[in-house]
């Protein structure tokens, strides 16, 4: 049974990202804009049918950050645009023709993000669109015109399916041609943003590090902490000579944490290649817990393996070694749990189900990445740019697992 903390950590990781706010924000502003000054009629036959393209805006929202937010950013528009227009049958309209729209392509687009997704996802926009928006078009244009009904069906039906049909080509076309540029220089102003402000934070907790080791170091390192785990640990070790020995440190459980000390002090040395031969779970979390002992605020773990090599075993002892006392579990289904219940918060992240770095980025985990704390990242996609990474490749042998663990 998962402990209370466990289940806490997990409720934090729902919240909000501040890149997403401030996306949906200036995209929000923007559909606002073009809702109130730009729009224009298609077909002059009818007039009072008028092409705005506030969609474009809000389908972005809806293919980077899920249906829930493009229908939310919908809904807020359109109460800006009746605030600031005064007209409310307009923008309930608008609400309803732009949430359709939004709502199913972003449920296409959530289940396969690719071209052809997205191709599919808009298409399905584009038909729901449609279908819903000629009878809303039928029965709140009379009311809005004060015309019959009848009149409006023999005269202005057909102009009415024209106008949602050319409507809606336009919207997909140009979220098809443009989302994919906008996306790319969103990613690249938030990961310099992240970077930058990881780096401030760095400097303003770290106050002993001098002006060039802060902006390098994206979090700092936490050298009282480690030497702390570090020594706690190791008090009751034999001596270790990493680079001279071909002694198995693992001849008792936890005989591991002497094979990553450099010189005798408490320091990960990655210089070398460090390989054991473990037989059985036990041991394999007593290699992920020795390790834990040396890795410090900022440091990136990528774990490589076949599924069931034992790559969650390894971060159970990782955990363990770190003082997390909540129950570890594959995040395979919601990419990334997080325990902050020790010395240092780790983020477990599991990628497999992501199929691009964009689908990442999206996702809210490359920001928190870079977050103070120690990140162990299965089936890597992400650029892990100037941080510490260990990496370690677990594989299944006749006897139980090999271990290698280097830079």
């Amino acid at each position: 049974m998962r402990t209370q903390k466990n289940k806490e950590s997990r409720f934090k990781t729902k919240k909000i990202p501040v890149k997403q706010l401030c996306v949906m924000a200036i995209f929000g502003a923007i559909a606002t804009i073009f809702s109130i000054y730009f729009k224009f009629p298609i077909l002059p036959m009818v007039p009072f049918l008028k092409f705005e393209a506030l969609d474009i805006p809000i389908l972005f929202v809806t293919f980077m950050f899920g249906p829930v937010s493009g229908v939310a950013l919908t809904f807020i528009v359109a109460l800006l645009h009746a605030v600031v227009s005064g007209d409310w049958i307009g923008s309930l309209m608008l609400a309803i023709a732009s949430g359709t729209y939004a709502g199913f392509a972003g449920l296409v687009y959530k289940k396969k993000r690719t071209f052809k997704g997205a191709v599919g996802a808009l298409l399905c926009g584009y038909l729901a669109s449609v279908i819903v928006m000629i009878p809303t078009n039928l029965i709140i244009t009379p009311l809005y015109m004060h015309v019959p009904l009848d009149i409006l069906v023999n005269d202005y039906l057909g102009y009415i399916i024209a106008f949602n049909l050319i409507k809606g080509l336009i919207t997909a076309a140009s979220t098809l041609i443009f989302y994919k540029h906008i996306h790319r220089l969103i990613n690249a102003v938030a990961r310099e943003f992240a970077k930058n402000a990881a780096a401030t934070k760095a400097k303003s907790q770290n106050k002993d590090l001098d002006e060039s080791d802060a902006a390098t170091d994206i979090i700092a390192y936490d050298a009282e902490n480690i030497s702390a785990r570090a020594s706690d640990a190791a008090t009751y070790l034999p001596d270790y000579d990493a680079k001279n020995s071909t002694e198995n440190p693992l001849n008792s459980p936890q005989k591991s944490l002497k094979f990553f000390f450099k010189g005798g002090q408490a320091d990960l040395d990655l210089s070398v290649v460090h390989t054991f031969e473990t037989e059985s779970a036990v041991e394999t979390e007593e290699v992920g817990c020795a390790l834990a002992t040396l890795l410090r605020s900022g440091d990136i773990v990528l774990l490589n393996g076949d599924l069931g090599a034992g790559k969650t075993t390894f971060t159970k002892g990782l955990a363990r070694g770190l003082g997390v006392s909540a129950e570890i579990t594959s995040p395979t289904f919601t990419f990334m749990n997080v325990y902050d219940d020790g010395a240092l918060t780790l983020r477990h992240i599991d990628l497999y189900r992501a199929e691009t770095a964009e689908e990442v980025f999206e996702l809210g985990i490359e920001q928190a990445v870079f977050e103070p704390g120690v990140s162990v990242i299965e089936w890597n996609k992400l650029d892990t740019g100037s941080a510490r990474t260990v990496k370690v490749d677990i594989a299944r042998t006749y006897t139980g697992r090999t271990i290698k663990v280097y830079s």
